[in-house]
Order: C-alpha cells, then sequence, then structure tokens
C-alpha cells in the first residue's frame, strides 16, 4: 500500500552560479511505502548550462560545442537502520559535456549514507 505521496518539491537548488556552469537543479520525494516512513523514492532533474567563455574555450580546444547538459534521476532510499541508509540509483545524462560528441547516458549506481 503507498502513503505518504508527496508530489512537491523538497528541495530546489538553482542558479549555483560559477564562472562557467548555471545550475538548475529540482528533487522531490515522490511516495514511501507502507509501514517503512523512513523509505523514501525520489525524482531529480538537474540543468547545467555552459557560459559563452567556457564554450569558446572547449572550442578552441577541438572538443565541441558546449551548451547545456541535463540529468533525470530516479533512486529509492532504503533506511536500514536509525543512522545508516542504501540508496539505488538511477540516472539518464542528456548531453554529457554538454556537445552531442558523447551519446546521452544511462547511468546506475547506489549510495550508502551513515550519520553521527
Amino acid at each position: 500500500m503507498l502513503r505518504n505521496i508527496h508530489p512537491f518539491l523538497q528541495r530546489i537548488c538553482w542558479a549555483l552560479r560559477s564562472q562557467q556552469v548555471w545550475i538548475i537543479c529540482l528533487e522531490s520525494t515522490i511516495l514511501s511505502f507502507g509501514r517503512r516512513t523512513e523509505d523514501k523514492t525520489i525524482f531529480g532533474f538537474l540543468y547545467g548550462q555552459f557560459s559563452r567563455d567556457y564554450a569558446q574555450n572547449i572550442v578552441s580546444q577541438g572538443g565541441g560545442n558546449p551548451n547545456h547538459e541535463m540529468i533525470v534521476e530516479l533512486a529509492h532510499r532504503i533506511q536500514v537502520v536509525k543512522y545508516t541508509f542504501f540508496q539505488p540509483d538511477m540516472q539518464w545524462d542528456l548531453k554529457p559535456a554538454g556537445t552531442s560528441r558523447i551519446p546521452n547516458a544511462f547511468v546506475l549506481g547506489a549510495e550508502i549514507g551513515i550519520s553521527f
């Protein structure tokens, strides 16, 4: 049984601007299951736009013309015990490095976290 469906955004971090990149990321906990109220399914989206100066530098080195990169992520955080979690993760990376020279990538991963 699904409980605690949360379609709202829990974290928005955008306009993290460096000299090279604009980053916009959205992350939301979308649902948890039954009695495992500490477990969370997470959806994330990241958009990074490269500056003109950075793009010109890459073009001058023959590396293509980068403009933006996007990542879509789906993960499920499993709270193993009070201070430890395990989180398998899937990401779809669109336009890696901001150019079309590298094909889009599907990435599988996992994270382990321990709080003290």
